[in-house]
């Protein structure tokens, strides 16, 4: 349970703070309104008001019971913007406690490395993550950047381009509504053969949104067959910090037949680089270390590992075991109430 005796500096706003510093994808306002859409939440900045914006901290806040609230980091990777230490951190618990928020999630950024300002114990590794320099790729033609690449790489490119693949690499809302949907209907496919929750099956409607809120900042890589159909596709974002963010992918049965990821990516990249972009964050695998299939794919292409950590805070105690109690619980393992209770609404 939180003292509620302390004074917090921490302010509760819908606005973004007015601070010049450029920001990572996962801070700008057009990715956080439209996940709090996504995810049926309020968008609040909570921000520390010292002697001038000292921190702060994008969330969202849900409703679990009758003005009791759970607050989270949106999908990707965002976490605290600005300097830390213990008060802060413990004024911050206070704040959310005042807001009658229950409980707290938050995903630390593997760029930014904002985890460090947390003490050892309030953080839990969740898994490896992959970053790729894209600096040694400007000013070459992707037949070049195609040349220095991992010979797995090589030669599965070269085995999806004798097989006729061809890349689009656009804005997302700048191509045809019917490939968006063949891609989605992809994605969507492989979201129910893993059993994902229905909080990431994002839709067509979801990623338009998105791409309009982030309007020159969504990119879509997608291969097509010989017959025209697409086969695979990823997602990109940018930022103003000269880093793409890896979002989401998805491969038919057709395309990993042709080895059409490895073509898809570095084709991605090297028109990430032209763009002036110099890192990717691919993200991790489905296990911690990487090992798994997604990881070693993931690795081929990085040229160095990150490390990704979340956060869990109880702020009351009483109140969340009640509310873990209080409906049924379909999903024991997830923290959040609304995962565990499976209430996507």
């Amino acid at each position: 349970m939180i003292s509620s005796s302390p004074v917090s500096h921490w302010k509760f706003s819908t606005q973004a703070p007015n601070i010049s510093d450029q920001l990572s994808a996962y801070h700008t306002d057009g990715y956080l309104s439209e996940f709090a859409n996504w995810h049926h939440a309020e968008l609040s900045y909570v921000i520390y008001e010292g002697v001038d914006v000292d921190g702060w901290i994008p969330l969202l806040i849900k409703k679990v019971n009758e003005n009791i609230f759970e607050a989270f980091s949106p999908y990707g990777y965002s976490g605290f913007v600005g300097k830390l230490n213990d008060k802060k951190i413990e004024e911050f618990k206070l704040a959310l406690f005042s807001r009658n928020i229950i409980s707290c999630f938050l995903r630390h950024s593997p760029i930014l490395n904002n985890h460090l300002g947390f003490s050892p114990h309030d953080l839990e590794y969740n898994r490896k993550t992959f970053i790729v320099d894209l600096t040694s790729m400007q000013g070459e033609t992707f037949d070049e950047v195609r040349l220095h690449a991992h010979q797995k790489i090589r030669w599965a490119c070269g085995y999806a381009l004798k097989n006729n693949v061809r890349i689009t690499f656009l804005e997302l809302i700048k191509n045809d509504l019917e490939d968006l949907q063949q891609f989605v209907n992809i994605y969507e496919l492989s979201m129910i053969s893993k059993g994902a929750s229905q909080l990431y099956r994002f839709n067509l409607e979801h990623l338009l949104r998105l791409s309009e809120k982030m309007k020159g900042c969504v990119f879509l890589a997608l291969a097509k067959d010989m017959n025209n159909k697409v086969i695979a596709g990823a997602i990109y974002i940018t930022d103003s910090t000269g880093w793409s963010h890896y979002h989401l992918s998805a491969c038919s049965n057709v395309g990993k037949e042709v080895q059409v990821m490895d073509l898809l990516l570095m084709y991605s990249h090297h028109n990430l680089s032209q763009m002036g972009i110099r890192y990717v964050h691919l993200g991790g695998g489905n296990e911690m270390d990487g090992t798994d299939g997604l990881g070693r794919f993931k690795k081929r292409f990085s040229t160095k590992a990150s490390s990704f950590y979340i956060t869990k805070y109880i702020i009351n105690t009483k109140l969340y075991k009640v509310e873990r109690n209080r409906l049924d619980i379909v999903n024991p393992s997830m923290f959040l109430l609304s995962d565990a209770r499976s209430t996507f609404s």
